[in-house]
């Protein structure tokens, strides 16, 4: 399925594969740098959007569409607070995010997960786009260059799709 991350790729490299043919060298090493940043950013963003929307309409479904709560859940536990949700560079696992809604919610997510090796990678891969962003803000991002190529780090977004989804569906 096609998303906007995944477009957005799609035409940076179409973009670099332009200037790779025109023999625009230095152009198309600055573009394919540009986005080895910018895509974990764009990765990053599209995925917050994502589970904080399905977290919106957990507590929509929950509270039985009781805007006060609804807007109590947004000021307190979901604006500019997305970055707590998950442990981005201690963990390999997304506990700390099941482990919000309760004992009995986590040890059912934390067993799929377990059931599941592709969904295990899946997770890894979305904490390791999410530290990748955050290395890239708190770091200075003019200087700052990739380790990954951008087909490398296009390839954990694929991965990490699928624990987004998974999280969307536990959480509907």
């Amino acid at each position: 399925m096609t998303n906007e991350v995944t477009t957005f790729y799609e035409r940076q490299s179409e973009l670099v594969a332009h200037l790779l043919s025109a023999r625009q060298l230095s152009l198309a090493q600055d573009a394919e740098q540009m986005l080895q940043k910018n895509l974990p950013l764009a990765a990053a963003s599209y995925f917050e959007h994502l589970v904080t929307e399905a977290l919106r309409g957990y507590v929509r479904l929950k509270s039985n569409g009781c805007d006060e709560l609804i807007s109590l859940f947004d000021q307190k536990a979901i604006k500019r607070q997305y970055h707590t949700l998950f442990e981005w560079e201690k963990s390999s696992n997304a506990n700390r995010f099941w482990g919000l809604f309760g004992d009995a919610f986590k040890a059912v997510a934390v067993a799929e997960v377990a059931a599941d090796p592709d969904l295990a990678q899946s997770i890894k891969d979305f904490l390791s786009i999410g530290e990748l962003r955050n290395q890239i803000i708190h770091q200075n991002y003019v200087a700052y260059t990739s380790a990954k190529s951008a087909e490398e780090i296009f390839s954990l977004f694929q991965s990490a799709e699928r624990f987004v989804t998974f999280a969307r569906r536990k959480l509907a």
